[in-house]
Formats: structure tokens, C-alpha cells, sequence
């Protein structure tokens, strides 16, 4: 399978039941450096706005079958009760970030499942960050407006640049800007430099490679401008009828830093 392809298995689509309904974005991040693909280790990360004060909701995994490959269009749909207390909101309670141990509900997933996970190596170090350029293309993969293809169990794919260098934390916290239209659905969205190949660092040398994956983030706030000519910062919310309708959106996310998901590894 190519990298493109495994990548388009590395979110979940999050469903809240409620008056209103609702979507998230989740991602599979796997702290088992040695045994990728052992679900000890593996969790799903999210923003905890996404699940916060949730009691119900849904994960829809992708089968697998006993030669280990996907079966796209057969599903296995988890209901959980009990959401929110079932996640790890990140210690430093101002971070948006929330994780959910997938070996907590697995005596509720009736069989195996296939997914595509990031790790480690995927987020940058000091080293990494400072070799970036200060413009990057970025991906972003996830569920706006809760539009996906439910008959493959895939995500949508889109698109931008950064906004604000990457390397330099936005107004001083570990945050970034891009430039991507962001909806509700999308928060928890991973956001990646995808490049095949080749690419450029910071300093414009120049690398041949077959791909390149750079985990940077985590989408989990957008820019309004509202009716009265303000513009307005809001979490990206999972239910709908939380935004105005005459709010229009300046297509600019705010990024958590990825280096925030390693904090939880002390609680897998």
C-alpha cells in the first residue's frame, strides 16, 4: 500500500448523539516504537472540546480481513457510553488535547480492525523544526461538516500553506497559523507536510526522497469575521448551530504543536 493511501487510514470519524448532533476528527498515534501496529500502545487524539460533556457517542472502524488487508466498505460502528470520562484530557488543562487508549475499549471492538498510525518519528524535533522552511505546503485530513465517504470509511483531504512560520510559536504559545478553510467537523484534524519526491529545508537545500511525512499538528481553532466587523477566535465545535450563520470564516486554523501528544505517553 502506499504511503498516500495508509495515511488516508490514520483518522476516525467521532459522532455525538445529542439534539443537535454533531462530528469530530480523531487520529491514531502509536507510542510502541518497537511493535507498531500492537494496539497496547495505541491511542486516538482528539481535542477535548470535541468530546467534552459527551455522554454518547460513535467510533466507526475499518475491518480487516485474515490476509491483513482492509475491507473498505465494511465497517465496525462502537457505541460508547460514558463518553468523556473515557478520554485523558492533556495535563496542562489549557491545551486543547485529549487521547482516548484504545486497549480501554477493546473488549468492546468485536474483532480486529485496520488503521494507520502515526508515531514518534513522524513529529519533528528541535533539530527538524528548525530545518523547515518558513512557508510550507500542509495537509490536513479530516471530517468537515461531517461530509466523508461513508461507504469507504475514508476522510476528506485538504490542502494550504502555513500562515505564520512553523518554526516560531504564534504569540508565544505552541501554536501555529495556516491558511485552509476550516469547518466544524474538522477539529482534531492531523496536519502534515506531505511532500513525494523531493522538498526544501530552511536554508533552500534541495532532497531527492520516494516521501516525506512531517506530523506538525493538531487543527483545533479557526478565525470568524462576524456581522458587526469583528473577527472572532472559536474552537472548531463538533455540534452544529454553534457558529452564526452570517459569521464568515477567514480560512485560518490554529495549530496545536504535535510535540504536545508525547506528554501523554507517562499515562499509556
Amino acid at each position: 500500500m502506499s504511503i498516500s493511501e495508509l495515511t488516508t487510514y490514520s483518522t476516525i470519524i467521532i459522532e455525538t448523539f445529542h439534539e443537535e448532533g454533531g462530528t469530530g476528527t480523531g487520529f491514531f498515534f502509536d507510542f510502541n516504537d518497537a511493535d507498531l501496529g500492537n494496539t497496547d500502545k495505541l491511542i486516538i487524539v482528539t481535542n477535548w472540546h470535541v468530546i467534552e460533556n459527551s455522554s454518547t457517542e460513535q467510533l466507526i472502524f475499518t475491518k480487516i480481513d485474515n490476509t491483513g488487508k482492509p475491507i473498505d466498505t465494511e465497517h465496525l460502528t462502537i457505541v460508547l457510553d460514558n463518553f468523556e470520562s473515557l478520554w485523558i484530557p492533556h495535563p496542562n488543562h489549557e491545551v486543547d488535547l485529549a487521547i482516548l487508549p484504545i486497549k480501554s475499549i477493546l473488549h468492546q471492538i468485536p474483532e480486529n480492525f485496520y488503521f494507520g498510525a502515526f508515531d514518534r518519528s513522524h513529529i519533528p524535533t528541535k533539530e527538524g523544526l528548525e530545518n523547515l522552511c518558513a512557508i510550507e505546503e500542509v495537509t490536513m485530513i479530516g471530517y468537515p461538516h461531517g461530509i466523508w465517504d461513508e461507504s469507504n470509511n475514508k476522510p476528506l483531504i485538504r490542502k494550504g500553506i502555513t500562515a505564520t512560520n512553523p518554526r516560531l510559536d504564534y504569540c508565544g504559545e505552541k501554536e501555529f497559523l495556516i491558511d485552509i478553510a476550516c469547518f466544524l467537523g474538522s477539529s482534531g484534524s492531523p496536519v502534515l507536510i506531505y511532500n513525494v519526491g523531493q522538498y526544501l529545508d530552511g536554508a533552500d537545500n534541495h532532497y531527492f526522497v520516494s516521501y516525506r511525512i512531517v506530523l506538525l499538528g493538531i487543527l483545533y481553532s479557526a478565525r470568524y469575521y462576524t456581522s458587526e466587523g469583528k473577527i472572532k477566535v472559536v474552537k472548531i465545535p463538533a455540534k452544529k448551530k454553534q457558529i452564526s450563520m452570517t459569521d464568515i470564516p477567514l480560512n485560518l486554523g490554529t495549530v496545536i504543536r504535535a510535540e504536545r501528544i508525547l506528554d501523554f505517553e507517562k499515562y499509556i
